[in-house]
């Protein structure tokens, strides 16, 4: 059974276990300064592991508190796994589109090299550091208790390959994504349980790009007859496909 909302209160930890814990110093302010929070009040953990756990702060010392932590309870999935592979936006676009896709749900954002791509991220480098701490961060607002995977930079063949129930590519010659849902799915007795959706460059796709997802299953939909940044074009895809399958829980 899934753990209600409250308290309103999130923190995210990479492990959960029953007991007690001490929180670690950007922990501790967090709570301290920030939500203000003392001895006796209750937090929501979320972990990484897909658990969640209530806790109540038990003990305070300068710089530190201490939490007493319930029995974690196991939290569903959410109902539509959803990738989304876009080509790397440029400077603090990258941030937002990392901050709002987890915000949405998104299980796996995929950076992607493509032919009309200007932007690179090197793996391993301060950009991939500063993703991982905005989607914790993000995930932690948005009461997730699994964080989005951050892959790539990858070529768009290793992205095709990736095997998803749903596949879509954004291009402005398909049909718009509302419309091409509702006629297509309308009929099927279940939603899908996994989607991908390329997002081209700010020049698009080339052709050949396009051939290669079409030969791999991949059915073009449009994002509306105006123009739109990469990272506007993700969100938009994500939002669409957040109702494609209702979560049952937050995940």
């Amino acid at each position: 059974m899934a753990i209600d909302v409250y308290p309103k209160t999130r923190l995210w930890l990479e492990r959960l276990a029953a007991g007690r814990v001490r929180l670690d110093d950007e922990q501790t302010h967090y709570l301290s300064h920030v939500r203000r929070l003392g001895v006796g009040d209750e937090v929501l953990l979320l972990g990484g592991d897909g658990q969640a756990a209530r806790a109540a702060i038990v003990h305070g010392e300068p710089g530190a508190l201490w939490l007493e932590v319930a029995s974690p309870t196991p939290q569903p999935p959410p109902a539509l796994e959803l990738s989304i592979a876009l080509a790397t936006p440029k400077g603090e676009r990258s941030d937002w589109a990392v901050e709002k896709l987890t915000e949405l749900g998104v299980a796996r954002i995929v950076w992607l090299a493509t032919a009309r791509g200007v932007v690179t991220p090197r793996q391993g480098g301060h950009r991939e550091e500063r993703w991982q701490r905005l989607a914790l961060a993000a995930a932690q607002q948005a009461g997730r208790t699994r964080a989005p995977e951050l892959c790539g930079p990858m070529p768009l063949c290793v992205a095709l390959a990736r095997p998803v129930e749903l596949k879509l590519v954004a291009d402005p010659s398909g049909e718009p994504l509302v419309t091409w849902l509702g006629r297509s799915l309308g009929g099927r007795a279940a939603a899908p349980r996994s989607a991908q959706v390329l997002i081209g460059p700010e020049g698009g796709f080339c052709a050949d790009e396009l051939m290669q997802a079409a030969q791999a299953g991949y059915t073009a939909v449009g994002l509306g007859g105006l123009i739109l940044r990469v990272e506007t074009a993700a969100v938009a895809a994500a939002a669409v496909l957040a109702g494609v399958a209702v979560p049952s829980a937050s995940a």
